[in-house]
């Protein structure tokens, strides 16, 4: 999975980069025979689907990492966040990106773009350029 997501992100403008990456079997189809997205969709949902970093989420005693892991939680609506799990493999899309960096800027009195967190794309990462962003004067 990491292979492809450097790929993506190598090749592809952040706009068109899957949000999410997984493995399945067989896609789910309709009568028709087109692929069920809502089928697809509830797999990823259900099934944790393959991702990188799918390391147990841990208790920082990083204070930047600490906050963001909380504001992703609290925005995603997820428990299972951790400091090296992507964004899109969190279920997080646009719209809920500008809520979770208005919510940082909010609390570090920096307003961080949202593009910021598309470059970043961790807890883990995002934590590092807030931290650094916060010692500029």
């Amino acid at each position: 999975m990491e292979e492809l997501r450097d790929w993506s992100a190598a090749s592809l403008p952040s706009v068109a980069r899957p949000a999410r990456n997984g493995i399945v079997d067989v896609l789910p189809t309709t009568d028709t025979g087109k692929v069920n997205r809502s089928a697809l969709h509830a797999i990823g949902q259900d099934e944790a689907m393959e991702r990188t970093g799918t390391e147990e989420p841990r208790s920082s005693d990083d204070y930047f990492e600490r906050h963001i892991t909380e504001k992703w939680k609290t925005v995603l609506k997820r428990d299972d966040v951790a400091a090296t799990l992507h964004f899109g493999d969190l279920n997080g899309d646009s719209i809920l990106a500008v809520e979770v960096v208005s919510g940082i800027g909010r609390v570090f009195g920096y307003e961080v773009p949202p593009a910021a967190l598309a470059e970043t794309s961790t807890v883990h990462k995002l934590a590092a350029v807030v931290k650094a962003a916060s010692k500029d004067p």
